[in-house]
């Protein structure tokens, strides 16, 4: 009766272990995957948004300090630039026209815009070098000009004799003009291949943006549809496998504990006459402890 009675606490706890489910079983295992598989997708998901906020941003750093700190600013001081010299230059010939010194007016207003814009574009193209080869070109030109207006002034303010001075003077101040505008066209090829290589820029970097998307998008979805396809028929298979072992427990809990009632003596043996279970009644009536007993050839 003690041995008995020493039984059935251990019976029952092996009941207990039978019916509760294990803390590594493939419930927990599928419950971890999952778990692993949708923090995956969180990542994805937020990868696509920090990419989609960071291209955006690039995008728009990319277009507001081209366009509107250099391109833009660019293009009008250069556009500013030869409108001022052509101020000048009609300045100067009103003034020899007319010797009226009136029509000076336009040749100083251009100068202060022409030595304006020569310091802008000078700044806004250092980082380019084609562009600043051609400034360094530029800038003696127009001070070149700048001396043959100063001339011209001069010679047809001084008279009759100066004014026809100044006319043979006015020649070699077109050649000097016409070098000057050719080395301003020279610019606005800069110019514009400055404006192309902003434009490929930004598609490049629009299309590493919208690439980067698609890709983590894709993954995203592909991640999504699995799970949408796999987990419920999953977690469907691992509840009936739970269920059935569940049941299987308690109907060997029921027997075991049915057995522990029983006074005659049972005992089970497998296929190769190994003890598999031994109730306390045959414990009594063999006179051998369960402990001894389990696991040994009949």
């Amino acid at each position: 009766m003690q041995t008995a009675a020493r039984e059935q606490p251990r019976l029952r706890h092996l009941a207990r272990w039978a019916i509760l489910p294990r803390s590594h079983g493939p419930a927990d295992i599928a419950k971890r995957r999952v778990q692993v598989a949708l923090l995956v997708l969180l990542l994805l998901l937020a990868a696509i948004l920090a990419a989609g906020i960071l291209s955006a941003f690039s995008l728009y750093r990319s277009a507001e300090n081209r366009y509107i700190h250099v391109v833009f600013p660019l293009q009008t001081s250069v556009r500013n630039l030869e409108v001022g010299m052509l101020q000048e230059e009609n300045g100067v010939r009103g003034y020899m026209l007319t010797t009226d010194y009136h029509s000076l007016t336009p040749y100083f207003n251009g100068r202060g815009v022409v030595l304006d814009d020569l310091a802008r574009i000078a700044t806004l193209t250092r980082d380019q070098p084609q562009a600043a080869a051609t400034i360094s070109r530029l800038r003696p030109e127009i001070l070149r000009l700048h001396g043959y207006y100063d001339r011209l002034i001069t010679f047809t303010n001084d008279g009759r004799l100066g004014q026809k001075r100044a006319k043979t003077q006015v020649l070699a101040a077109d050649r000097l003009f016409a070098r000057f505008e050719a080395t301003m066209t020279q610019l606005q090829r800069n110019v514009g291949t400055l404006v192309q290589t902003t434009r490929d820029r930004q598609h490049t970097t629009f299309v590493r943006s919208v690439g980067t998307l698609v890709v983590a998008g894709f993954l995203g979805l592909v991640i999504s549809a699995t799970l949408l396809v796999n987990v419920p028929r999953r977690l469907r298979e691992l509840y009936l496998a739970e269920e059935q072992a569940r049941r299987r427990a308690e109907q060997g809990a029921n027997a075991a504990r049915a057995l522990e009632h029983v006074s005659d003596a049972v005992v089970l043996v497998d296929d190769n006459g190994r003890v598999r279970s031994w109730n306390p009644a045959a414990e009594r009536h063999f006179g051998v402890d369960t402990d001894f007993v389990l696991g040994r050839r009949a």
